[in-house]
């Protein structure tokens, strides 16, 4: 599943889900490496803060 779609699916923007993988975002969370399922429960979890 790439950014965008991983993106589109948790109404973010692409590169929250880059910023997320990368480090640069939530990095408190210490989950690198970051696998797709960790990377989709973040973007849900994050999608959930913005509404």
């Amino acid at each position: 599943m790439t950014h965008k779609e991983i993106a589109t699916k948790f109404s973010v923007a692409r590169s929250t889900i880059t910023e997320i993988k990368s480090g640069r975002r939530w990095k408190h969370l210490n989950v690198i490496p970051l696998t797709v399922e960790r990377m989709q429960n973040l973007a849900s979890i994050y999608a959930n803060t913005l509404r």
